[in-house]
């Protein structure tokens, strides 16, 4: 086997063992997030003192945040991040909804993502493993 082989094979999988999805069409993963988006806000409003709406939903390439929440409710979903398992995808998709609730990273926050994912230090850990480390 020749050397180059087994480097690209050691990048496709974290040292913890994660593995990399296998390869997802962008507009399988575009049909995935919306319908992980629409699941999620429905979860959180159901708890929250008003209901919570992703205004718009985008996709792109992005080099350091594997997602982003505005404001006025505008989610933003790395491209790359179609290469990931799928709780890893949940992940910074649930945490991307959370944001429309909460727009900060404070106490609430936190307790409701770690209630959702109580491995979420192993999750977040994971996302920088695989390159970017902000959400």
């Amino acid at each position: 086997m020749n050397q180059s082989f087994r480097s690209d094979s050691k990048r496709l999988n974290d040292p913890l063992g994660v593995q990399r999805a296998p390869f997802m069409p962008l507009n399988i993963f575009r049909l995935r997030v919306s319908a992980l988006v629409q699941n999620f806000s429905e979860e959180i409003s159901s708890t929250a003192p008003h209901p919570v709406q992703c205004k718009q939903l985008k996709f792109r390439s992005m080099t350091s945040r594997w997602g982003t929440c505005s404001s006025k409710g505008v989610i933003t979903i790395n491209t790359k991040l179609k290469n990931l398992p799928q709780q890893v995808i949940e992940f910074v998709v649930f945490h991307e909804c959370l944001h429309l609730m909460h727009l900060n990273h404070g106490i609430n926050f936190r307790k409701r993502l770690t209630k959702k994912f109580p491995n979420k230090k192993e999750l977040e850990h994971s996302l920088k493993l695989f390159g970017l480390s902000e959400l």
